[in-house]
């Protein structure tokens, strides 16, 4: 029984050394550059009005750490004006460290028109 808590300990104490948090930082930096790949994405992809508007939105939501809705209205060649109710929270890792966020719309052109 003893053996298993030293074994214990030592596992915990790894998590604490230089070489953990390096490899930690490096880990988080690589997740940063692909959401940041995303939203570059997001952006070749849709062109017209609203893009910039909802990552902005997004953004908000993840620097303040909480949930949010807005409407957002949509510029596109093929559908014209759409307005979305747009739904953001924030994800929070286990150790309450924000990590992300979740996010949904939902198309209201025609209850915004009427």
């Amino acid at each position: 029984m003893e053996e298993n808590n030293a074994g214990n300990l030592n596992a915990d104490h790894d998590t604490h050394t230089v070489e953990y948090w390096k490899q930690r930082a490096l880990h988080m930096e690589k997740l940063l550059e692909a959401s940041l790949q995303r939203e570059q994405t997001d952006l070749e992809v849709f062109k017209g009005g609203g893009v910039k508007e909802c990552q902005e939105f997004k953004q908000e939501v993840l620097e303040r750490g909480l949930p949010a809705k807005r409407e957002i209205t949509y510029e596109t060649e093929l559908f014209g004006t759409k307005t979305f109710l747009m739904y953001v929270e924030p994800v929070f890792s286990d150790a309450g460290e924000k990590t992300g966020i979740n996010y949904v719309g939902m198309e209201i052109t025609d209850q915004v028109k009427k």
